[in-house]
């Protein structure tokens, strides 16, 4: 049986995950509008979401691949979801989606 797992599901999971830093600093936005997520794929009934964080330091890791974790398993019936930290990708502001109405203010500056 095919579950069908699309690429539109695994997008409104991720959509659905606020990255904690941006929370932090009062201004929340999602993995995809921070620029966090490098990709992902889909293999039967398994996604491999692969991440960058934003910092080399970021001792919510846990919290965040958990959150990926439940987040596309309910929004693409997944039975299996991997997510991949790449040690290599360093983030930056510059990474962030424009959202109409919203600005930058304290993302990425060290406040």
């Amino acid at each position: 049986m095919t579950i069908g797992i699309t690429d539109a599901g695994v997008m409104a999971g991720l959509a659905a995950v606020v990255d904690p830093c941006s929370a932090a600093v009062g201004d929340p936005r999602n993995l995809l509008e921070m620029g966090l997520i490098l990709g992902w794929s889909i293999e039967a009934d398994h996604v491999r979401v692969r991440i960058c964080l934003t910092g080399p330091g970021c001792m919510l890791i846990g919290n965040l691949t958990r959150a990926i974790d439940e987040a596309v398993r309910c929004q693409t019936g997944a039975t299996c979801v991997e997510v991949e930290i790449d040690p290599s990708h360093l983030w930056t502001p510059e990474q962030m989606r424009r959202v109409p109405g919203r600005s930058r203010r304290g993302l990425g500056s060290g406040r």
